[in-house]
């Protein structure tokens, strides 16, 4: 089974995935894998936008 949790931030997505997940549940949180390489209050990089196919710009959403 693969569950995908999405929402805008803090909404409470963490929250529910550490109330719900199993010891045995692999959980891909970019919010964790940001804290485990840079460390808690480094900065955080939030592209605008980025590069489209042709050059025109995408609009990136953030959770």
């Amino acid at each position: 089974m693969l569950y995908v949790i999405t929402g805008p931030s803090a909404a409470g997505k963490s929250s529910w995935i550490d109330a719900h997940a199993k010891p045995e549940d692999v959980v891909i949180d970019l919010d964790r894998i940001t804290v485990a390489l840079t460390g808690r209050g480094a900065p955080h990089w939030k592209p605008r936008s980025v590069a489209a196919p042709g050059g025109a710009a995408c609009p990136v959403r953030r959770d």
